[in-house]
């Protein structure tokens, strides 16, 4: 989900290249100009803010993050719900003020990624301070590298995100990454629909945002709870069978979970293959779980997964007593809504 953020940003005390900022953005895509536009996102808690301006004249794509470590920054791109096959830039501030990035792709999940041959991600300008380093940087819609690049268009891409604790690449660990889906040249088209609510119990509130163009829906849960918080969709009434379903939450030591399961019946729901719901955001205080997250109107799983149309559908929801994944109890239920109308824009 696109927020708007404001970040009093402390003074700095290495800067290596200077050029005029990106302007930031209101919610959504808008026109700057003619040919222009901009976007802007967050993740982790504003941890990790990006914003990017497209340019047609000069088919070119200005990135600019400004990110919640003195470490380095990961930013990529890509075709694929992970790793394998994004396009990835990694960059930081070393603590003598000199400025460090390059290009790389990844191969796999498991392995670091490799340094590109062809170095088609240029840095702009590099900034840090204390708490924050600032990373502007640009590369043409495409870069004609077809081996380790893609092309950048109106398609939805995966952007993926890391946030290392040091300036020594690849160690950012499971908690300091994660993906979005957005389309980095949205061209003009339906707007993202006005924001949905449904007070599912006096202890579960669902919020949601329906995006026609990217296809995707956004959720947002607030639950009255410290034990995992379970949301489904099903198709098949007010029950578990079938049921497409994600669980998350937030371990006592401030760690998130989550997962994309499917409901088997009187037990425990069993984690898909295909892992197609993406947290955004998980918060916990003494009384409530807050969780963001979204998945694709179709994820492509038809094994596991229910598509999201203009039918009407029940939402499921539990409560956990703990973060242990188990039997609910009576802490559950479901509403019938529809999750979006009918419209025209929507393909």
């Amino acid at each position: 989900m696109l927020y708007k953020i404001h970040i009093l940003f402390p003074a700095i005390i290495a800067i290596v290249f200077v050029i005029p900022a990106i302007a930031s953005t209101n919610l959504n895509l808008h026109q700057e100009k003619a040919c222009i536009r901009t976007r802007e996102a967050v993740f982790r808690n504003n941890d990790y803010y990006a914003s990017w301006t497209a340019d047609e004249t000069s088919q070119t794509v200005h990135f600019r993050v400004l990110v919640a470590t003195t470490g380095y920054v990961g930013f990529g791109l890509s075709r694929f719900t992970g790793m394998t096959g994004s396009d990835i830039v990694i960059g930081g501030v070393f603590p003598n003020g000199t400025a460090y990035f390059a290009d790389y792709f990844a191969t796999n999940n498991a392995n670091p990624p490799e340094l590109d041959p062809s170095q088609d991600w240029f840095l702009d300008s590099a900034i840090e301070n204390g708490t924050h380093t600032e990373l502007s940087f640009h590369r043409a819609f495409d870069t004609m590298d077809a081996q380790n690049d893609h092309v950048i268009d109106d398609s939805l891409t995966t952007i993926i995100w890391a946030i290392g604790a040091s300036d020594t690449l690849f160690s950012h660990g499971s908690a300091n990454r994660n993906m979005y889906l957005a389309s980095i040249l949205h061209f003009p088209g339906c707007s993202v629909l006005p924001e949905r609510e449904e007070i599912l119990s006096d202890r579960y509130i669902v919020r949601w945002t329906v995006d026609p163009e990217a296809r995707t829906v956004e959720f947002h849960v607030i639950a009255q709870n410290t034990g995992y918080v379970g949301f489904g969709l099903s198709y098949a009434g007010a029950t578990m069978f079938t049921a497409d379903i994600a669980i998350g939450g937030v371990y006592e030591n401030g760690t998130e979970f989550f997962g994309d399961y499917t409901g088997v019946g009187f037990t425990n729901p069993v984690r898909d293959d295909s892992q197609d719901w993406f947290l955004t955001e998980a918060q916990q205080n003494a009384t409530h779980t807050e969780l963001k997250f979204w998945r694709n109107f179709d994820t492509g799983d038809f094994d596991q997964d229910a598509p999201i149309t203009t039918n009407s559908v029940h939402l499921l929801w539990a409560l956990g007593l703990s973060d242990n994944i188990g039997y609910h109890f009576g802490d559950r239920g479901s509403t019938e809504v529809t999750l979006m109308d009918p419209i025209d824009c929507v393909p």
